[in-house]
């Protein structure tokens, strides 16, 4: 998956051949979606897995913007006082369509007031990251087998060190120098090593 830094260039899906198996300019302003099946929502639009050639409209439903929406249509006119009681009752009504409650201490338990999920066939967002992937997993460091080896120095405002590092990762041994966060993952009924650095390996 090759999610663009730039909103013009088009986010596209390839497989380990390097085929492109789907590739669409995405207006980044609305969420983004893959679930634990994943399937993809973007667009305003579903995408199934694995080939993600069937696709639907899908409702999506951003509370944030819908409350804002609301209170911009509201009389100017309006005491600050009437305007917030009128926006509180409008998200109870709004949340309650879908089964949720207003977060009376949202910067305190963020965790619980996040909402990022399909419900009842409808794609509900409640929170200000319109990005989500389900696959998305933590960083861990990976396991090293003995001490680095400072091996150069980089040039730079500040001269860095360069080390070479002797990972271990489910049982496979290797050295490296610049190494992020390397994992072992099966694709296809073969292990590949994979870097957000240097990409996918095949281990043999």
């Amino acid at each position: 998956m090759l999610k663009p830094d730039n909103s013009k260039l088009p986010f596209k899906i390839i497989d380990i051949r390097g085929t492109v198996i789907m590739e669409h300019t995405f207006d980044w302003e609305l969420p983004f979606y893959i679930d634990k099946q994943g399937n993809l929502y973007f667009n305003r639009e579903k995408y199934d897995y694995p080939d993600y050639q069937k696709q639907e409209a899908f409702k999506t439903v951003v509370f944030k913007d819908s409350i804002n929406k609301k209170y911009a249509a509201l009389d100017a006119g309006l005491a600050d006082s009437v305007k917030f009681k009128l926006i509180d009752d409008y998200e109870i009504k709004l949340l309650e369509a879908y089964g949720l409650k207003p977060c009376e201490y949202q910067t305190v338990n963020r965790e619980k007031c996040d909402v990022f999920e399909v419900k009842n066939n409808v794609l509900l967002v409640r929170q200000d990251e319109l990005y989500k992937n389900d696959f998305a997993k933590l960083p861990v460091a990976p396991e090293t087998f003995d001490d680095k080896v400072l091996i150069r120095w980089q040039n730079g405002k500040l001269p860095s060190p360069v080390y070479l590092a002797y990972y271990q990762v489910t049982g496979h041994k290797f050295k490296c120098s610049d190494m992020t966060l390397p994992v072992v993952i099966r694709l296809k009924g073969q292990n590949y090593l994979f870097t957000y650095s240097f990409g996918l390996f095949l281990i043999k």
